[in-house]
Parts: C-alpha cells; structure tokens; sequence
C-alpha cells in the first residue's frame, strides 16, 4: 500500500525540494500552492495518510485549512508536520492537537526523519 501525503507550500523552489524528500520516502504525493488549492486536492484525492502544511500562504494560513478539517484529520489518523518560521504559528497549532513542526529553514534530513517517524518507515541510508 503506498502512503499518500499533501504538501501545502507555496514557494516552487521549497516545494520542489520537500516533494522530492517525501518521494524519496517512498510517499505519493499531491500538491498545493494555496489554501483554495489545498481545499480541491483535499475533496477530489483524499484521504491522506501525511499532510505537510506551511503556515504562511498567499490566500491565508496553513492554521485555516487544519481548523477547517482537524475532525477528519483526527478521526482518520492523519500525520500532520507544520513548516513554519514564526512561532506564533506553532502555538496555536499546538493548541489545536497538531505537535510535530519544523522550523525554516528546514533541514531535510529533519524532515525525512520524523516523516519516516512518524509514518512507521524506514528513512532511505544516505547514500540514497
């Protein structure tokens, strides 16, 4: 069974970069640029097992779109790992049930490790 994961990041050069992470994980992944984005690949592709979420967004925050859906994402177990460079923004997730962030820059080898963390896998060796 692939594992499927929703990237909500709005700079293509970061994007590219945690997509490419999250595949090299092994994960299926589908993109979103925006909240409005987020919302279309949320109701046509899920569910997810992932949801990497920046907080910062060209239409709002990434808070939004968990606030919106934090009962779905509860109830089906869905992993959630906020990217964020204010910590304003990691309280008031923390508050909401959602504990796993990064701060940017992020490393990508922090990422890789707690997503495989997280989602019971083996981080690929780092010769990979």
């Amino acid at each position: 069974m692939t594992l499927r994961a929703l990237l909500l990041e709005d700079d293509p050069a970061l994007h590219r970069l945690f997509r490419q992470t999250l595949q090299n994980l092994g994960l299926q992944v589908s993109s979103a640029y925006s909240l409005q984005e987020a919302e279309q690949v949320w109701q046509r592709q899920g569910p997810f097992d992932l949801l990497l979420v920046d907080m910062q967004l060209p239409d709002g925050t990434g808070l939004a779109f968990l606030r919106r859906h934090r009962d779905q994402i509860q109830r089906q177990g869905v992993q959630v790992v906020i990217l964020t460079a204010e910590s304003r923004f990691r309280y008031e997730a923390e508050d909401m049930g959602f504990e796993f962030y990064l701060e940017k820059p992020v490393s990508l080898v922090m990422l890789q490790r707690m997503v495989a963390r997280l989602l019971g896998l083996s981080p690929p060796s780092r010769d990979a």
